[in-house]
């Protein structure tokens, strides 16, 4: 999170608690979750926010909101892991024959719509890494002449 991000973090916690007939937290309690939530992307933090509201009748904690994040990114690795599993208990034809020539572009198909391992902070989060990208590409956009 950015120190530009203060008043889009303020202005979702006003408005959730406004939704919730609460209190919204005064400069103090911001804070408190500026401090918790600094590590997280603010759009995954208006995510998890808006998120609450929808499932919850109370008022969050920082702690809160950053549980529902660490759930998504337990629910990524579970399901990456699931996946990975059902290609490890897939036998292999012989090698050679038309099956395993099929074999092959299975996996290929397959092994395109999974996270690259190699790199496991874009393997868990590739909506940011494509949030970078787009980034990278507007500015680059920018610097061409017109």
């Amino acid at each position: 999170m950015n120190p530009s991000d203060v008043s889009t973090l303020a202005k979702a916690l006003e408005e959730m608690a406004d939704a919730l007939c609460v209190k919204a937290p005064g400069k103090a309690g911001l804070g408190v979750w500026l401090r918790v939530l600094q590590h997280q992307p603010i759009g995954k933090v208006i995510d998890a926010v808006d998120e609450w509201v929808r499932t919850k009748p109370k008022m969050p904690t920082p702690a809160d909101i950053l549980g529902v994040l660490s759930n998504r990114v337990s629910s990524k690795i579970e399901a990456h892991s699931a996946t990975r599993q059902a290609i490890a208990h897939f036998e292999r034809p012989a090698p050679g024959s038309i099956a395993h020539a099929t074999y092959l572009a299975s996996f290929r198909r397959i092994s395109d719509c999974l996270p690259d391992l190699r790199r496991p902070s874009l393997a868990l989060d590739s909506e940011a890494a494509r949030e970078a990208q787009a980034e990278r590409a507007a500015i680059a956009a920018q610097d061409e002449p017109l």
